[in-house]
């Protein structure tokens, strides 16, 4: 399905008989299986308000910030640890694509393998011209980084590839891919997890999101 993330499956029995409690049923064997293979056009998707004071975006939950749809786009904003996050906490070995366009702030990122508040891995635009590789171990620390010239109002596209500590990362520009990063986090790494975003005080905009199923070799 295009535009959605399937979360639960199940089996529905149905009989003829006109006494409904005489119905039974058996299943012998029931699996479900597969990789993420889905996009998000946030175009889609939908402000849900709970209350004046509350409201977050249709798939996804969010700590801390204010996550609305402003024109179509994600837009995230906030003091430090603005983040949501959406999808499955047991996907493994993923690509991660999205388009980030910074208002304003020094740091604005896409998030993947999240595993809560506190585990997660982020990459993004950062101060001083970089774009930065961060781990969040109860804390964001960089683990790498690079020169990568941004400004807000800029559009830029990055690809996350993932399989098992290995975390590469590309820059999509004009159907040209650019690897920027290539980094094997071989302690204690996080192998399954969410994807999400987060834009730590400042204001950002995300147009769309796509998840697929990386099958590359390390």
């Amino acid at each position: 399905m295009k535009g959605a993330c399937l979360e639960e499956a199940g089996i529905i029995f149905t009989g003829r008989e006109l006494d409904k409690s005489r119905l039974l049923g058996c299943v012998k064997r029931f699996s479900i299986s597969g990789q993420p293979d889905y996009e998000i056009d946030f175009a889609s998707e939908r402000n849900e308000f709970n209350n004046l004071l509350y409201a977050q975006v249709s798939q996804f939950t969010y700590l801390r910030g204010l996550w609305r749809l402003e024109a179509g786009k994600l837009s995230g904003s906030g003091p430090e640890h603005t983040e949501a996050y959406t999808g499955g906490f047991d996907w493994a070995d993923y690509i991660f694509e999205g388009t980030l366009e910074p208002q304003c702030g020094m740091r604005h990122n896409l998030n993947f393998r999240v595993q809560g508040a506190i585990r997660s891995y982020a990459v993004g635009l950062a101060a001083d011209d970089k774009l930065a590789l961060y781990k969040n171990n109860n804390g964001y620390k960089a683990l790498a980084e690079t020169a990568f010239s941004w400004e807000c109002g800029g559009i830029y596209r990055l690809r996350v590839s993932l399989h098992g500590g290995r975390i590469q990362v590309y820059r999509i520009e004009g159907g040209r891919v650019t690897e920027l990063i290539d980094y094997l986090d071989a302690r204690d790494p996080y192998l399954r997890g969410q994807i999400g975003a987060s834009a730590p005080c400042g204001h950002c905009h995300f147009s769309d999101f796509s998840v697929s199923p990386n099958d590359c070799p390390v």
